[in-house]
């Protein structure tokens, strides 16, 4: 049955699972996980064989389940450290296709050792990437209905906190649906505030970077399809900076060549707009000032920073070269 926010707000304020979640939220059901292989061994393992669609799972007898090892949110080895399985919890943050891939490489093939995604959001940026890494993704309404499937191994000693666990984040993953249809169109990105319920219940930078991830999607589908970029080197990130959500549209300055130091930027954070040209070095701020008019002075940047033929302000930003996501002040 389709619940209306109200509702799902109700019962999240009412649950101790969700109360108790938000001290430390990806972290937190990690080690709800981890508890189940405490009490239930094999119905952890069925659970992991569920969620993964894998029918027998050759862990063999002394396979160990940790937390926070080699910073994998919640792990399996063997006896020799070896890694059998492999969870990462995105909660509170959205997937990106650099970290998974960087953790990958630290794992065995994927037929060797299983990856799984668990994301609160269904939509983000590079997710067919991300899948075509090896990773199997899957969302929290997902681990709702497997976890059902395995209540029946256990004790009814633990069954009310079980039951808790899985209404509450089977009612999160029906009030992010609800977030995600409402940031269906790029148009609405500077007309949703987080409801009050929303703030009071600590979830506001959830929401946010839930709206903002559907529109990270959004406009990179958008400019892939545009065809106006085939050729150009460009990226579009979404992040979360000053307790506010940012969509930010990178087009490399120097196309010859793999260099990120002169980029321009447009970025949207929160319901402020910015654009700039930054640069990443540490040369002296008159050689900087020479870079740049070189790069206002061709014809195809010029046009590409001012569509219209005016010549308004545009601003720099000055960073050091070791700085990996630069804050646009302007």
């Amino acid at each position: 049955m389709c619940c209306n926010k109200a509702i799902l707000y109700h019962r999240l304020r009412h649950s101790a699972m969700f109360n108790l979640s938000l001290s430390s939220k990806e972290l937190f059901h990690s080690n709800f996980l981890y508890w189940i292989s405490e009490i239930n061994k094999d119905a952890f393992k069925r659970l992991i064989e569920i969620l993964t669609g894998e029918q027998n799972l050759s862990w063999g007898k002394n396979w160990c389940v940790r937390r926070e090892y080699n910073k994998f949110d919640l792990s399996v080895t063997d006896e020799n450290d070896n890694f059998l399985f492999v969870l990462e919890n995105k909660v509170k943050s959205i997937p990106l296709l650099s970290q998974l891939r960087g953790y990958g490489s630290k794992l065995p093939k994927p037929n060797v050792c299983k990856r799984l995604l668990l994301s609160l959001v269904s939509e983000f940026p590079d997710k067919d990437k991300i899948k075509n890494s090896g990773w199997i993704i899957k969302n929290y309404e997902y681990l709702s209905i497997a976890l059902s499937q395995i209540r029946c191994m256990i004790s009814w000693h633990y069954i009310p906190y079980f039951d808790d666990y899985i209404s509450f984040i089977s009612d999160f993953s029906k009030l992010v649906a609800i977030w995600e249809n409402e940031s269906s169109s790029l148009n609405s990105i500077f007309l949703q505030d987080a409801d009050a319920i929303c703030q009071q219940l600590r979830i506001h930078d959830i929401y946010e970077k839930c709206r903002f991830a559907c529109y990270a999607q959004q406009l990179n589908e958008k400019l892939k399809k545009s065809g106006l970029l085939v050729g150009k080197r460009w990226d579009v990130n979404q992040s979360y900076s000053r307790s506010s959500a940012i969509l930010e549209f990178i087009i490399y300055l120097n196309q010859n060549n793999n260099s990120d130091k002169e980029s321009f930027v447009v970025q949207i954070q929160g319901n402020q707009y910015r654009h700039a040209i930054v640069l990443k070095s540490n040369g002296s701020i008159p050689s900087q000032q020479q870079n740049i008019s070189k790069i206002t002075s061709n014809k195809y940047w010029t046009n590409f920073m001012n569509p219209g033929g005016g010549s308004g302000c545009f601003p720099t930003i000055f960073t050091n070269s070791s700085q990996k996501n630069p804050y646009c002040k302007f």
